[in-house]
């Protein structure tokens, strides 16, 4: 049974085609993958940022004007960066998991989330009292100071792994020559060629 020098060239030829179309899929995939999600995690880092920075702002101003005439329309503005923070919380949760890991999430939540909501209820308790004092109302400044550091901190963390593209989809995709990648085979790109 002889085959045809033409007919072995061409086969040699779709597996050497096929070959390169994958590399070529590989690459032009795994990018769209990186830019869609380093945008999206990045989108996350700043909503953390955004969420914090709003809540930490109206707590300070709630904290360092506790005497203040005007305490209701502040009292109020408290209660709408709270009210704005709780929303996000758990979308927040759900996209730092996915992006990151559960650990993070737990981090997130013991040591950012819990502080902030500690603090809060210190300072609302100070606003109970009829006349807080400069002692109790400086330490819990000097604590809220702390949670910004540590939330910076976090967000600082956090855009490293996103630099280092340790990061959602891009953390199982890292590495396309992985012989068990199972994103695309070598048979479907064969097929795909021949349009079988």
């Amino acid at each position: 049974m002889n085959i045809p020098l033409a007919a072995l060239l061409a086969f040699v030829g779709i597996f050497v085609t096929a070959r390169f179309q994958r590399m070529h899929w590989l690459r032009a995939t795994r990018e769209e993958i990186r830019v869609r999600e380093t945008k999206e995690a990045t989108a996350l880092v700043s909503d953390i940022a955004t969420a914090f920075d709003k809540r930490i702002v109206a707590q300070r101003f709630l904290l360092l004007n506790l005497s203040d005439v005007n305490k209701d329309r502040i009292i109020d503005e408290y209660r709408a960066a709270v009210k704005l923070y709780s929303e996000s919380y758990n979308e927040i949760r759900y996209r730092l998991f996915y992006y990151t890991s559960y650990s993070e999430v737990l981090y997130f939540e013991n040591k950012l989330n819990n502080k902030i909501v500690e603090h809060g209820n210190l300072v609302v308790k100070l606003l109970k009292q009829d006349a807080p004092l400069e002692m109790q109302i400086a330490s819990l400044d000097g604590e809220l100071s702390i949670i910004s550091t540590k939330v910076f901190q976090y967000c600082k963390k956090l855009s490293g792994l996103i630099s280092e593209e340790k990061i959602g989809s891009l953390q199982k995709i890292y590495d396309w020559k992985d012989p068990k990648n199972e994103y695309i085979s070598d048979w479907r790109l064969i097929k795909r060629l021949l349009n079988i």
